[in-house]
């Protein structure tokens, strides 16, 4: 038995509105920068200098040589991507714990909480 049409209607309608307000989010946490330029400088040297590890000086080298960038690695958006993976994997391993006791200890932090405003 199909749909009736008001409804259906309105399901579409809700689609598209749901639709509209996450590219509208996308966009504008795309126009935010991440980081500060003398975050991406101080990187870069640490990257560069193999102190986080092989991956992270190969990545410094890709963005020294052009190309790619930082903040198109942390998007998800380089080709070299994937060599983040190591590094955030050895962060997680060494400050996961920590980070998981800071959220569960803040009183305001509710997982369960809707994120409209993202």
């Amino acid at each position: 038995m199909p749909y009736p049409q008001p409804a259906a209607e309105r399901a579409w309608q809700e689609l598209r509105a749901t639709l509209d307000r996450a590219r509208a989010n996308l966009d504008r946490v795309r126009a935010a920068p991440t980081t500060m330029p003398e975050e991406r400088r101080a990187l870069q040297r640490v990257a560069a200098s193999g102190e986080l590890g092989p991956e992270m000086r190969e990545l410094a080298r890709h963005v020294e040589a052009g190309r790619t960038t930082w903040a198109d690695v942390f998007e998800g958006a380089s080709p070299y991507t994937d060599l983040l993976r190591p590094h955030l994997d050895r962060m997680v391993a060494l400050h996961g714990e920590s980070v998981r006791r800071q959220i569960e200890a803040d009183p305001e932090f509710d997982p369960m909480a809707p994120h409209d405003d993202m």
